[in-house]
């Protein structure tokens, strides 16, 4: 089956068909007929179900007389290389003995190759030369999951030199004395102080080299983090890289659970993402669409007094993308690794 497939953002497809379906009237038949494209399947690319086809998308260029390619930027869209799923059958728990669409994962990759920075004009104070701070030259799938934690947990001072990073006082300290720990020490030769606070644990540093690696050289910014992107230098052809990436954020501002449906409790894997940016819930959806996840986005704008502002939540159901979460990116979160091991041992995974 064809491989190259059109990739639109969100409702450009449908805009695209409709424009094209307005040239010879209001019959999708009348339509897909001039076009040479079952009315069928002219249809299900207008309702967006499916990628439009490169070939498809020629025969609507040629009857138009458009060039391919003006077409393309028109609405914004490019060409991806696109595999089909392979079916395979869920084992283990009776009620999972169903066929599942198998997600193959990575199904297209971005165009940027490079990983390499550029630290030399990085200003390094007193303080930080006394301590031999030294800073990454390049992106590596440990660097970017730090980024990750960065974007979920971390807040960059914009008065300060001050970097700080803290989680959940009673299920992370695991997590950040025997990961995050070691992790800043072999990335920034960074020795952390990690902390117990009033609800939280983590660390606060104050070093003039970190904090403009990461604002100037990365491009994070500083607090607040309503408009938060993922960094154009993260999105790379490197699978390693983004997984890892995700990972980070994952196990910060993600979460994993189970959830029950009649007498079948706690069984049905569901992975989310929730932040207050909109566009970093646009940019972790796409990203997992890169590395072959079906991602689905919502929004709320209900506002209390415990969530202030709008929420974004990004979420992965199902056993095809549970299965490729644990096959890509998986957890060093002890919380969620012992949830994994709890799912397994009951339903045999």
């Amino acid at each position: 089956m064809e491989k190259e497939r059109i990739q639109f953002p969100k409702g450009k497809q449908k805009e695209f068909i409709a424009d094209a379906k307005k040239s010879f009237g209001t019959s999708w038949k009348k339509a897909g007929d001039q076009f040479g494209i079952n009315n069928n399947t002219f249809q299900t690319y207008w309702k967006e179900k499916t990628r439009v086809s490169k070939s498809d998308f020629a025969k609507i260029c040629q009857v138009l007389q458009v060039n391919l390619n003006t077409l393309l930027e028109k609405y914004g869209a490019r060409v991806i290389i696109w595999n089909y799923p392979a079916q395979i059958t869920c084992v283990g728990y009776k009620n999972f003995k169903k066929v599942k669409t198998k997600i193959s994962g990575y199904l297209c990759s971005y165009a940027n190759n490079e990983v390499a920075f550029d630290v030399s004009k990085i200003k390094f104070s007193k303080r930080d030369c006394e301590k031999q701070i030294k800073l990454p030259k390049e992106i590596t799938p440990l660097l970017a999951e730090e980024i990750g934690l960065s974007i979920g947990d971390g807040v960059i001072s914009g008065k300060k030199f001050e970097y700080r990073l803290k989680g959940n006082k009673l299920d992370e300290k695991d997590y950040y004395t025997t990961f995050i720990k070691p992790m800043f020490k072999e990335l920034y030769n960074l020795e952390l102080n990690i902390k117990e606070y009033e609800s939280t644990v983590g660390f606060e540093v104050y070093s003039q080299a970190l904090w403009e690696f990461k604002t100037k050289i990365i491009g994070l910014p500083t607090a607040p983090k309503k408009t938060i992107r993922i960094p154009n230098c993260l999105k790379v052809n490197d699978k390693e890289v983004v997984c890892a990436l995700i990972r980070g954020l994952l196990d910060t501002d993600g979460s994993i659970y189970f959830r029950s449906q009649g007498r079948n409790k706690k069984y049905y894997p569901v992975i989310s993402f929730a932040t207050i940016s909109r566009g970093l819930a646009s940019d972790v959806k796409e990203i997992l669409g890169v590395i072959g996840f079906r991602p689905r986005l919502y929004s709320t704008n209900k506002i209390t007094i415990s969530r202030p502002n709008p929420c974004f939540t990004v979420v992965l159901y199902g056993y095809s993308n549970f299965e490729l979460y644990k096959k890509l990116i998986n957890t060093r979160q002890p919380k969620n690794i012992t949830k994994l091991k709890t799912w397994g041992d009951k339903f045999g995974k």
